[in-house]
């Protein structure tokens, strides 16, 4: 493990209060590194206060981390800052989505001049991004940010200090040039890569691993009083490292354990925030469970309807990272049943009544039968074979059917898929797990069909689909707009239902796709009076996988797409602008002319983490499923559906006849 640590409580500046507790706080991270980790102190490179002007942090990030031959890909790397942040205006050519304001840390020399007469400026977010992108590249993805500081501006609370500095004191805007050799490198022209990230907890960081003191709109504060002053969220985060096992606790499990922080809470981004701390290596056994906890007497789960849980939903007790204070095997044995569901959580009791329970911090569950419909499936064997196999006369979701060149074709009959031209498909007749499959593809149906049926805000909020024009400033970054109509703003199309069918659907739009070179991404429009938070899927019945297209990357993150306010909507972009997610780019298979795919939209009014919809392929290699989760509560949530259905000529198909 490789460390650059800096730590500013002395600023050089007349115009920048100076702190008391950076120095300390880096101090416990180091002492936690040499003493609970063994890092070598050759590895650790510190910077503090006069050290730590903004050419030395440059160069120390170029020499110590990105051309240090020590460091082999896939080394541990720690950057860790304590010290002012700040937000200032941004040059004009930057062209930064979603309002003209960028995050900059503060070095010890900011704000004043240099050799050259020129005013030192912070280090804005998209050089720190570019540096990261840059390391990620060189050293591999294992690096973790952590920042105590802060950037929303504002005044310290009673004894308590902000660690930002007041606006109009940073250069704003800085040069348009600052840190062009940084930021530039490595950038191409594709959408989803080249987007300019707003702020340093922009969203699909896959370079590393983001723990932030607070939202960008908080402050991070340190006890300046104290005998041995500190900032609240290193102080948390270390006592939090040194009590958990290291070799089970993921960086979103690690955020769970600290405790309720005044005035601030903390953040965990990126892409790779579900891996071990440190390492390279994802959190398996605990990648499709569910948080459990007691209110009021009650015993609780963290997943509800909008999970696609009902009642009589089972679910089988998981060993808490602790365990030495219970009996593993017997809390593994433990069936616990959903009495009672709610929005985003459920009422739990044991399966057995004999049994005492109460959730206890640290366990979890896995859901162990969801109790869902049932999806009807017909055997058909054609004349020939050394047996028959018949069913009753009942409709059916699915129908398996032994082709003549031995492999197994599925004819699809749910609603949507029914309409496509390539309702059948083909499988091998020797795959190896056909009734997982076929588990597969009933979970696929569920989370495909399952709706709110009050549909509480379903009039309020808008979902559209847009082409992405490219603009680019000073010919180096990209910045991609929606441009030109709307794909689904179409009527609805009515969806013939199977008689005795498992699953049920009304109307439908339908986005018809022409043109695959170029880029789109989706807008969705608030009007309603409730924050809400997106989920948004990507259902692929070519080969049953969901993908996720975007979910908000932390429970205590607010809400991406805030109410109306003063009847102005607040719109999110997913694919484009400051939500950092992928842009999207749609294709067809070689061997086919059109092919459709479905858009499903969940929106709730409180945070839940809706990772456990996603699939990968049944049909090649059966993958996991994610871990959900609830922090907050709230009683709302609703969902969308669309068909997107790409066609190279361009003409639309009718639904086939049933």
């Amino acid at each position: 493990m490789f460390a650059l640590v800096i730590a500013i409580d002395r600023y050089r500046s007349d115009r920048i209060e100076d702190l008391a507790g950076c120095e300390n706080d880096a101090k416990n991270i180091i002492g936690y590194l040499t003493g609970n980790l063994g890092v070598p102190p050759a590895h650790i490179k510190f910077l503090r206060n006069e050290e730590a002007t903004r050419e030395a942090i440059l160069a120390a990030f170029q020499s110590h981390l990105l051309e240090n031959p020590e460091i082999q890909n896939g080394d541990a790397i720690v950057f860790y800052y304590a010290g002012h942040g700040s937000r200032v205006e941004s040059p004009r050519e930057w062209l930064v989505p979603d309002g003209n304001m960028i995050e900059t840390i503060c070095p010890h020399d900011e704000s004043t001049e240099d050799v050259t007469g020129n005013v030192v400026c912070g280090i804005p977010d998209r050089t720190f991004s570019a540096l990261m992108r840059r390391l990620a590249h060189q050293k591999g993805d294992n690096i973790t940010a952590i920042f105590d500081s802060c950037h929303s501006g504002g005044m310290s609370r009673n004894n308590m200090r902000a660690r930002t500095i007041p606006t109009k004191v940073s250069a704003s805007p800085p040069p348009a040039d600052l840190d062009k050799d940084i930021w530039t490198w490595g950038l191409n022209a594709r959408a989803a890569t080249t987007a300019v990230p707003l702020g340093f907890q922009y969203k699909a960081m896959a370079s590393h691993v983001m723990l932030a003191a607070c939202r960008s709109s908080e402050l991070a504060l340190e006890a300046s009083a104290e005998a041995e002053p500190c900032g609240a969220f290193t102080t948390a985060l270390v006592k939090a490292l040194r009590e958990c096992s290291l070799l089970h606790t993921s960086y979103v499990r690690l955020m769970e354990m600290l405790p309720n922080l005044i005035f601030q809470n903390p953040q965990c981004e990126g892409t790779n925030k579900d891996r071990i701390l440190f390492n390279a290596t994802a959190v398996l056994d605990q990648s499709r469970t569910f948080k459990i906890y007691t209110e009021d007497g009650m015993s609780y789960v963290a997943a509800g309807a909008i999970h696609g849980v009902v009642e009589g939903t089972q679910f089988l007790l998981q060993s808490p990272q602790r365990a030495s204070a219970f009996k593993p095997k017997q809390i593994d044995k433990t069936i616990l049943v959903a009495t009672h569901v709610h929005s985003l959580r459920s009422v739990i009791a044991p399966e057995d009544a004999s049994i005492q329970f109460e959730a206890r911090a640290g366990m979890r569950v896995i859901v162990l039968d969801w109790n869902i419909c049932k999806m009807n499936v017909r055997f058909h064997w054609p004349a020939g074979t050394l047996y028959a196999s018949t069913a009753p006369s009942v409709p059916s979701d699915l129908t398996i059917h032994c082709h003549e060149r031995g492999n197994w074709q599925l004819e699809r009959r749910d609603p949507l898929t029914q309409r496509l031209p390539n309702s059948i498909i083909e499988i091998r007749r020797d795959h190896p797990r056909l009734s997982e499959t076929l588990d597969a593809i009933a979970y696929y149906n569920h989370h495909l069909y399952r709706l709110n049926k009050s549909r509480p805000i379903h009039t309020e909020v808008e979902i559209q689909l847009h082409q992405l024009e490219r603009k680019e400033e000073d010919g180096h970054i990209a910045l991609y707009l929606p441009a030109g109509p709307d794909f689904l703003d179409v009527k609805e199309d009515p969806v013939v239902c199977n008689k005795g069918t498992s699953y049920e659907i009304a109307d439908v739009k339908e986005a018809l796709i022409t043109d695959m070179s170029t880029f789109y991404g989706v807008t969705l429009v608030n009007r309603s009076k409730h924050d809400l938070y997106p989920y948004v899927f990507y259902f692929d019945p070519s080969d049953y996988s969901i993908q996720v297209w975007y979910i908000p990357p932390s429970a205590t993150m607010l809400a991406p797409l805030p109410r109306a306010k003063n009847g102005e909507p607040s719109k999110f972009p997913i694919g484009y602008g400051a939500s950092g997610s992928d842009s999207i780019q749609f294709s067809l298979p070689h061997n086919l002319s059109m092919d459709s795919g479905f858009l499903k939209v969940f929106l709730s009014a409180a945070y839940v983490d809706m990772g456990i919809i996603q699939q990968t392929s049944p049909l090649t290699e059966f993958g996991r499923r994610a871990r959900a989760e609830t922090i907050p509560f709230d009683h709302i949530w609703d969902a969308w559906i669309y068909v997107l259905t790409c066609n190279k000529a361009g003409n639309k198909t009718e639904a086939k006849p049933t």
